[in-house]
């Protein structure tokens, strides 16, 4: 995989970002919702191209990024409702 393919699906992923943040949705747990469903899709979507340089397990690669995802939303998550107490 060449390194403007990268580049382009860099660019997809902003742009889809994008359009999904400008959406309206009925609350804001569902935009965020829809964010993180955007993420988990495009996770496991480049993890199949990724692993033929990394020479690891497609899945596994897609699980570990998730695991790293997900830990950085909770702490972000966490960090924001310790800052809104103090």
């Amino acid at each position: 995989m060449s390194k403007y393919v990268v580049i382009l699906y860099i660019l997809a992923l902003i742009y889809y970002i994008k359009v999904f943040a400008k959406a309206k949705y009925r609350s804001n747990s569902r935009k965020i919702r829809a964010l993180d469903l955007l993420a988990v899709a495009f996770i496991l979507w480049i993890s199949g191209r990724i692993h033929v340089l990394l020479n690891i397990d497609p899945l596994e690669l897609a699980g570990l990024i998730l695991f790293a995802y997900a830990v950085i939303v909770v702490s972000i998550e966490q960090f924001i409702i310790a800052y809104k107490e103090n």
